[in-house]
């Protein structure tokens, strides 16, 4: 008797609340099924938030008697309550009670229009099966992406491992190599130790040749003004006078057959008559360069004010045997040294890049190693977008000109999927506004190409790549991620 009063109250609630009998648990209408135990049939129900307690009768009444909206799940009574579409065939989803009965279809089971004008049919079984098929496709291109992202993660290690040999191989190189740059670095030293020591010799020797010539020159130079200043002074005074020199036609300047007042004058130094010493260092200088002129030993370039003529370059020193061989070994140990200095410096170059490889995050299983160095293109009606993983974002115009890089790779996205977006910053500045920058969204794909581009905000680039190195299912093939568990 009691058995049957029982299955009388289920169907009793059934009829009253709109309970469903989904997997054989009693829950009033748009109720999840996770949440069937806290609206078990009982005299009285417990509001969620904890704050009252109404009669099990007032459950989906069409009156909110809960602050939290709880007690009416299946009408849209409450203004922040939820319905709970179960769609069985199909996914479930929770939607607004403000959208309960309101003669559109929300629910593809239909059970959001129990009561209203809406001609609504269930198509669940429909839209699941079309879900599922397309789960399929996504589980299959995630399998065969997968299969690729593992022959990717598997060339990425050996590339890794490559660098890693290299980088130690490099090490003992830079060692070595450091020994050799400092011991040439000594050699070179004590030869050159040697060649100051022996062309100091012949330096000394050089400048007391150049100084006993200067001597001599300086000493026919005073004679030969001394000889012309006795040869001028005409009457023999002691002086040279203007007069005396007008009678030197050398010394028309202008070339109008007759050497003026003026024109002498310049010759003694604005002088109206000059004695020896005078003559000697500051009228000599200019009268000389005249006289040879005159006599055809000396040419002035044109248009050119005469001057001096500076003395003949010296001839090139003639080192004895010994001094030559020191200054051969001198330049043999320099160029030994300059050698292992420069080795030294490429392997520490390529040290340095090795070292910024290694320090990059290439994903759990070194699987985007193989983008590493790689560019791909997109290209819209006006620009060419070039995404350089892990290195730089740039654009280009399709009609040529200069490229304009968005951002250089800065970081993965601080986000729950870590390797699921690429950020590029601090790109070239717009124009009155900030700096370029690039985000880079991956999806799976059975090749790496970038698929778009677009400026949703101005000077910030929001790019897809489809690549299979994010491409992910468990290690038994399951699929189980591409599934619904409520199909």
């Amino acid at each position: 008797m009691e058995h049957l009063q029982h299955i009388f109250l289920t169907f009793a609630l059934i009829s009253c609340f709109g309970l469903s009998v989904l997997s054989e648990i009693p829950r009033p209408r748009g109720v999840p099924l996770s949440k069937a135990n806290l609206y078990s049939p009982g005299d009285t129900f417990a509001c969620l938030d904890g704050k009252k307690v109404i009669k099990f009768n007032q459950v989906n009444d069409d009156y909110c008697d809960c602050y939290d909206s709880s007690d009416e799940p299946g009408t849209s009574a409450c203004p922040q309550g939820q319905f709970h579409c179960t769609n069985a065939g199909h996914k479930p989803k929770n939607i607004p009670s403000s959208q309960v009965n309101d003669g559109v279809c929300d629910c593809c089971d239909a059970s959001d229009e129990y009561q209203s004008q809406g001609k609504c049919v269930n198509i669940c079984s429909e839209l699941g099966k079309e879900e599922r098929q397309r789960e399929k496709e996504l589980a299959e291109l995630a399998k065969l992406g997968y299969q690729l992202r593992t022959e990717m993660a598997s060339k990425g290690r050996a590339l890794k491992d490559q660098k890693l040999t290299r980088q130690a191989e490099l090490r003992k190189h830079q060692a070595e190599a450091e020994i050799l740059k400092n011991e040439r670095l000594q050699i070179k030293d004590e030869v050159e130790s040697l060649e100051k020591a022996a062309l100091d010799i012949y330096k000394e020797l050089q400048e007391r040749e150049d100084r006993e010539k200067r001597e001599l020159e300086q000493a026919e130079n005073d004679k030969e003004a001394e000889n012309t200043f006795m040869k001028y002074d005409s009457n023999g005074n002691q002086l040279v006078e203007i007069e005396e020199i007008q009678t030197r036609i050398a010394f028309d300047k202008n070339r109008d057959g007759e050497v003026c007042a003026e024109e002498a004058k310049y010759f003694l130094d604005d002088h109206e008559a000059v004695n020896f010493e005078t003559f000697k260092t500051l009228c000599w200088p200019k009268i000389k360069p005249y006289l040879m002129l005159d006599s055809g030993l000396f040419k002035p370039p044109a248009d050119v004010e005469l001057v001096d003529r500076e003395s003949t370059t010296n001839a090139p020193i003639e080192y004895d045997p010994e001094t030559k061989k020191l200054i051969e070994q001198a330049n043999g140990a320099r160029n030994l040294f300059l050698e292992a200095e420069r080795e030294l410096r490429e392997i520490e170059t390529e040290i340095a890049k090795l070292d910024n490889f290694l320090v990059i995050d290439f994903g759990t299983n070194d699987e985007f190693i193989p983008l590493h160095g790689e560019c791909f293109n997109y290209e819209d009606r006006e620009y060419v977008y070039k995404i350089c993983p892990f290195d730089k974002a740039i654009q280009q115009p399709r009609s040529g000109g200069a490229e304009t890089r968005l951002g250089t790779y800065e970081e993965w996205d601080k986000s729950p999927n870590k390797y699921s977006t690429m950020v590029f910053s601090n790109g070239a500045s717009c124009w009155n506004g900030p700096q370029r920058s690039a985000t880079v969204h991956l999806e799976c794909g059975l090749e790496t190409k970038l698929t778009s581009v677009t400026e949703p905000n101005r000077c910030e680039y929001v790019c897809t790549m489809q690549t299979p190195a994010v491409c992910n299912i468990n290690s038994t093939g399951d699929t189980s991620e591409y599934e619904h568990d409520e199909l």
